[in-house]
């Protein structure tokens, strides 16, 4: 039993620790697309792929980078990706419960 606790609580400290890293691996990535002067279509959809990855850690920030996002895509005037930001947007809204402001933020 002893054995069994332990080995639970060395998993549970590496997956906590794997999950810290990740979070900052997607932001580095990100902050790499941002700095760049020049975007392409497949710029702005690797930025909302990382965004979606984003939300599974922190949905709020992965709101902050959608609205980044945005600007990006109006630089570029992608309109392909439009239903996938839509699609991440309201995901973040509905996991932190803010119905209201995602109907505004989609409309």
């Amino acid at each position: 039993m002893k054995n069994l606790l332990s080995l639970l609580f060395t998993l549970f400290t590496l997956l906590m620790f794997s999950q810290g890293n990740s979070q900052s691996e997607i932001l580095q990535k990100l902050e790499v697309l941002y700095s760049k002067t020049k975007y392409t279509t497949a710029d702005i959809d690797q930025m909302i792929s990382f965004c979606d990855e984003l939300s599974v850690y922190d949905p709020e920030l992965s709101l902050a980078h959608l609205k980044k996002v945005k600007n990006k895509m109006r630089q570029v005037n992608n309109l392909n990706s439009i239903t996938f930001y839509c699609s991440q947007l309201s995901r973040n809204y509905i996991i932190t419960r803010k119905f209201d402001q995602g109907i505004q933020a989609i409309d």
